[in-house]
Parts: C-alpha cells; sequence; structure tokens
C-alpha cells in the first residue's frame, strides 16, 4: 500500500489496516477489479522512471497508488523495488503501471535479452581497454 503523506506506513494506522483483516482496502479495489494489465511484459528487473520530472496528473482520475508510483518514478525504479517499496503485489503493480504506461506518463525500460547483450569477447575487449588507460 501506499505511504502516509507522513512517511508512516499504513499498517502504521489503525485508520487504514485491522491486524485481523488485513488492509482495509483490497487489491482489487485499488486496480478497479481488473485482475490483468494491459500488457503483461513487464519484466521484474524492468526499469520505470516518469517522463517528466513532475508529471501533472488529475487528482480525480488518478489514484492514491497511481500518484505514489508517479512519485516514486521520479528517479528511474526497478519495477520489484516499486512492489516492495509499496507493499503491493506485482500483479496489482503490473495493472497500475499499464495505466500510467498507457497514458504516457512512464517510460519503461526492458531488461537486455540474451541476443542484446553483447558477448563475452566485446566485454573482455572493453575491460581490457579500460585497465590500459
Amino acid at each position: 500500500m501506499v505511504m502516509a503523506g507522513d512517511g508512516r506506513h499504513p499498517r502504521d494506522s489503525a485508520e487504514w489496516f485491522d491486524d485481523d483483516a488485513g488492509p482495509l482496502i483490497r487489491h482489487f479495489a485499488v486496480t478497479r477489479g481488473r485482475t490483468h494489465a494491459s500488457r503483461s511484459d513487464f519484466a521484474m528487473v524492468a526499469v520505470v522512471q516518469t517522463v517528466s520530472p513532475e508529471p501533472h496528473v488529475d487528482p480525480l482520475h488518478w489514484g492514491p497508488e497511481h500518484r505514489e508510483i508517479l512519485r516514486l518514478c521520479r528517479r528511474a525504479t526497478v519495477v520489484a523495488d516499486l512492489g516492495s517499496d509499496l507493499d503491493l503485489p506485482l500483479s496489482v503493480l503490473h495493472v497500475l503501471l499499464g495505466d500510467l504506461l498507457d497514458n504516457g506518463l512512464i517510460t519503461l525500460h526492458e531488461p537486455f535479452t540474451p541476443g542484446e547483450r553483447p558477448s563475452p569477447k566485446i566485454l573482455r575487449d572493453v575491460l581490457h581497454g579500460l585497465e590500459a588507460l
């Protein structure tokens, strides 16, 4: 869940967390009942960043979780770290990230695939070149 404005975790507030019941706002409410993201290829190690340092978002359109993602993504952030920071399951986070990506508020930088990585020979040559400096 999202951190409170004073930096406290929602579980620190009796208002938002009940030890017996769990979070008072269920994950399906956060995603408006959606269980799948508009895209399913968010890698846990993908890097997410806002398109602009201070994106203008309508607070009536975007929920607090969306706005918190935008706040955290002012600096490049790994998807897995976002899930941890927000205390959200990755499936919920993927739905929220899909919303922001579809609306052009964030960019997603996927990790290299094996075919895109430089060969070990090139890496060794670069390393030897750096060592020679």
